[in-house]
């Protein structure tokens, strides 16, 4: 989002015109969270680190939406879904065999490779 707005700020000599906008946007994949147990009655140490992975998810769910909105087929979000018995954390160095294999092997590609050959040319 903060990339189509930089593209068309008008205050930028050489600002974009909003139809000529193509944005393909890669997440880094979506781990399911679940919080077990009967009663949460935790307190601040243990909500933090949930309420911090919903507030980043929400923040990239709302970008998503606004440019979906905004540039309808122009725009294409390739975000994938880890399976809910695998947790991914963004600095989990160990997890890169796994994310390619996943990536290899679960990751349906098609909507991404149609959306990148109907939006530029010479895509293999």
């Amino acid at each position: 989002m903060c990339a189509l707005a930089q593209a068309i700020d008008k205050r930028h000599t050489e600002h974009c015109v909003l139809s000529d906008i193509v944005l393909l946007s890669l997440g880094t994949g979506t781990s399911l969270y679940y919080i077990k147990g009967k009663t949460h009655d935790w307190g601040y140490a243990q909500w933090i680190k949930p309420l911090i992975n919903l507030m980043m998810d929400g923040v990239s769910g709302i970008a998503d939406y606004q440019c979906k909105q905004i540039l309808a087929e122009n725009y294409h979000r390739l975000a994938p879904i880890f399976p809910p018995s695998v947790s991914v954390s963004m600095d989990d160095v160990k997890k890169i065999p796994y994310m390619e294999n996943f990536a290899n092997g679960e990751v349906n590609l098609d909507d991404t490779i149609n959306f990148l050959r109907n939006n530029w040319q010479d895509v293999s």
